[in-house]
């Protein structure tokens, strides 16, 4: 009873801890802990987290709650003892089942390889990480946190279980899967990355359900940049029963067992021993070393890139062999699908070197060299360095490999070198009052100048009077020395040219801007329109001095028409109208300056017209005056409107069919021939002819008609008396012939109930026999041939004569 109490105090103790760890991230070196009766005592710990004191063999250091830069909560995990504190309040409720860690340790569980002839009772065993048992909540334990290895390995756990749960699930992880969020939905975030499982023991059997096995996990999750090697791994079902599904299944995988869900990236397997066995062998069993089990319904190829495991040979499946893990290219393809460029895995090339890739940060990085060979060295990107000038400074050459990122040679700043003048020239500019110059430019070539006093040039006390003018008014001006602003001698204006002031002066100014104004000197002028009967005429005067211009009206000179001339009261002469040929008027002025003259009447002109007439529309006929459309002589020309053939039906005889024509107009008269032509087509075969006027000269148009070619007339050769019937024969006719028509009736004028009609559609056809008469009765018989013809487009029987009729009389 004391031990039982001492456990369930731990485990009570153990959880507040945790909250109390997830709260203040404050890691408590000791956990103490007090049965009933006994005083609080204080455990201690070893090297590897597993407390030391006597009779405590489960308890162990907790994990260290840290924040991240992103104010997220995580466990740091530095040992063993550590891990299975971590296993355990992961276990211990589902609430915990979101907690991230971080391994900040290599971490050895047990010294040694485990094996299969390891002894249990020697070593430390393990309990997964979310081992799918119930916890206190009767909910069952998962994991769905993100576990950083942070490139750490784990070595020497132990596990073998016989189990006849629902779900059984072994690894360094149980199972992974997905948890509710605040919102109700769910989401993924269990990952285990950047981390090793190595010389590790994992023996599953399952009695009830399936076993899903793995180094890193049993069963789903996301595994990023994870490895396993030199594990042992099995997986065992000993369920009898057949199921075609999951059910009953076996699944062993160097990283994962089962990956029903979720995604492997840059993942990597090597001396592995694997195995899963089944006691029905028809039940799903596999074993692979990378996934036992994938799902391909949720699992899809683009969720595991990169993945890839030691084999003898390449496979399609990430299969490599040990040269090509040893020569480094597993390490290089492993390192191309990490984020960003991230270098994950490592591995030192060379003799000594690594067999395969590890996550040791410790181990050199691999770079693909151009010759398409790996090596451990940089490949360098060169910085190129600037060179430092007078005014900025400039850098050393530098470089970083294209790889993994570092520097292999970092640039230094080069100071400036500043100015250097020492070839200065004169500038030969010494004045009255100050001595010269001279300037230099900078020696290093920069463009720079540099201007001091010339010590060889003094002051000259000599003005240079070619400064400003000051005015003295009319009595003129003098200059300023530009140095000094001394006056210079007093001199006369000297004046510019003339400019325009106004329209009596115009004036003229001196440098100093003393201005002297006079009166406009005008040119004799030039006129530039003269005056007309209706229009001012206009003289212009130019200045001889400025452009000045001055402008003068021209009266009105009433005699003056300039020829702008227009004709008034003017009429054509018509035929039957004398004209006139009209006034000349002055345009401008409105004078008179002509009388026009009569102009005698032209009488008509007329020429023969014709309108012909239409199949609708009346012609006419006549004389037109081509001036004024005066008429005379009009005579009516009536529409043409029947045509009439002499004959409408002929008989096929293989010739040519045309019969006369008759044309009519609307009045009933007869129009001559020499006013159409006449056409004909269909007109030699069985059918329809068609027959066509088309009218000319006083006519216009066209008028249609028809008539009808039918076959030649049959005769029926035979006739024999049959019981309730008879046979009847007739001499066969194919030319022109689609088949025949046979009518009978008691009545020898074919008409009444009686009558019938047979059609033969075959004009190969010569006989026929008909039925189902009344017996003992005379009946008459006739034939007649048709042939089938498009007539507008349809079909259509045209029928010969009938031939004449014969009897016979019905047997009984």
């Amino acid at each position: 009873m004391k031990a039982e109490r001492r456990r369930v105090l731990k485990r009570i103790l153990t959880w507040t801890m945790a909250s109390a760890l997830a709260v203040t991230s404050v890691s408590l070196p000791t956990e103490m802990v007090r049965a009933e009766g006994e005083e609080i005592t204080e455990h201690h710990y070893d090297d590897n987290g597993f407390c030391t004191d006597a009779g405590c063999t489960d308890i162990y250091e907790p994990a260290v709650c840290q924040v991240d830069e992103a104010d997220h909560e995580y466990y740091e995990i530095g040992n063993a003892g550590q891990l299975y504190w971590f296993a355990d309040y992961i276990n211990a409720s589902i609430d915990h089942a979101q907690t991230n860690a971080k391994l900040t340790e290599d971490i050895v569980v047990n010294e040694g390889v485990m094996t299969a002839e390891t002894d249990p009772a020697e070593v430390r065993q393990w309990i997964p990480i979310g081992n799918y048992e119930f916890d206190a909540g009767d909910q069952r334990t998962i994991y769905a946190g993100v576990f950083d290895g942070q490139n750490h390995t784990i070595s020497g756990l132990y596990y073998a279980k016989t189990t006849d749960a629902y779900g059984a699930y072994a690894g360094l992880f149980g199972y992974l899967d997905m948890v509710a969020g605040s919102s109700g939905s769910a989401y993924y975030i269990e990952t285990v990355k950047n981390l090793g499982v190595v010389n590790s023991y994992f023996k599953l059997e399952s009695e009830t359900y399936s076993a899903q096995i793995g180094a890193i996990c049993g069963y789903g999750g996301y595994f990023w940049n994870c490895y396993s090697e030199n594990n042992v791994i099995h997986a065992v079902n000993n369920q009898e029963k057949t199921s075609t599904i999951y059910d009953y299944s076996a699944y062993a995988g160097g990283i994962v067992g089962c990956l029903w869900s979720g995604g492997m990236r840059n993942c990597f397997s090597a001396n592995n021993t694997l195995t899963a066995t089944v006691a029905n062998a028809g039940n799903q069993h596999a074993a692979n070393p990378l996934a036992g089990f994938v799902n391909s319904n949720y699992v899809k190829a683009s969720s595991m890139p990169d993945n890839y495991y030691l084999a003898e040979e390449t496979t399609n499946d990430g299969g490599r062999t040990a040269e090509q893990c040893e020569t480094g290219e597993v390490a290089y393809l492993l390192n191309q699908g990490a984020n960003d460029g991230e270098i994950i895995w490592h591995q030192t090339l060379g003799e000594d070197g690594d067999a395969h890739p590890v996550l040791d940060t410790a181990h050199g990085v691999v770079h693909l060299k151009e010759d398409g060979t790996y090596t451990n060295e940089h490949i360098l990107d060169i910085t190129p360095g600037k060179e430092a000038t007078c005014t900025e400074s400039g850098l050393t050459e530098g470089s970083k490999c294209t790889v993994c990122g570092e520097v292999v040679t970092e640039q230094t700043v080069i100071p400036a070198t500043g100015h250097s003048f020492t070839n200065y020239v004169s500038n030969n500019d010494a004045t009255c009052i100050s001595p010269g110059t001279k300037t230099a430019q900078c020696d290093n070539g920069c463009g720079a100048k540099d201007t001091i006093e010339d010590e060889t040039q003094p002051a000259t006390g000599i003005h240079d009077f070619t400064g400003a003018y000051v005015s003295l008014g009319a009595e003129g001006h003098y200059q300023v020395c530009i140095w000094c602003g001394a006056a210079g001698e007093k001199v006369a204006h000297v004046y510019g040219n003339y400019v325009n002031k106004d329209s009596k002066n115009h004036t003229h100014i001196c440098a100093c801007g003393y201005s002297e104004d006079a009166e406009h000197e005008w040119n004799e002028g030039k006129v530039t329109s003269l005056a007309t009967c209706a229009a001012k005429g206009e003289v212009v005067y130019n200045c001889r001095e400025c452009s000045a211009v001055k402008r003068e009206e021209i009266a009105i000179n009433p005699q003056n028409h300039t020829g702008n001339t227009e004709i008034r009261n003017a009429k054509e002469a018509t035929c039957t109208e004398a004209g006139y040929t009209g006034d000349i008027y002055c345009k401008d002025c409105g004078v008179k300056l002509a009388d026009g003259k009569t102009i005698p009447e032209t009488g008509h002109t007329y020429s023969k017209y014709v309108v012909r007439a239409t199949t609708k529309k009346k012609g006419s006929s006549g004389e037109k005056c081509s001036k004024c459309g005066a008429v005379r002589n009009v005579k009516t020309i009536h529409y043409a409107e029947t045509l009439n053939l002499a004959k409408t039906s002929y008989t096929y005889n293989g010739k040519v069919k045309k019969p006369a024509v008759t044309v009519k107009d609307s009045e009933g008269n007869k129009i001559s021939s020499s006013y159409y032509t006449v056409s004909y087509s269909n007109n030699k075969n069985v059918g329809k002819a068609t027959v066509k006027v088309t009218f000319k000269g006083n006519y216009t148009g066209k008028l249609t008609s028809s008539f009808t070619i039918v076959p030649k007339t049959a005769s029926i050769s035979k006739i024999t008396a049959q019981s309730r019937g008879f046979t009847v024969k007739w001499k066969k006719q194919s030319t022109q012939t689609s088949g025949y028509q046979i009518q009978y009736s008691t009545n020898s004028k074919f008409k009444g109930k009686t009558t019938k009609h047979v059609v033969i559609s075959k004009n190969s056809t010569i006989s026929k026999k008909i039925g189902k008469l009344s017996a003992k009765k005379k009946y008459y018989v006739r034939i007649r041939i048709y042939k089938t013809v498009k007539v507008n487009g349809k079909s259509t029987r045209i029928y010969s004569d009938w031939s004449k009729a014969k009897t016979v009389k019905t047997k009984k």
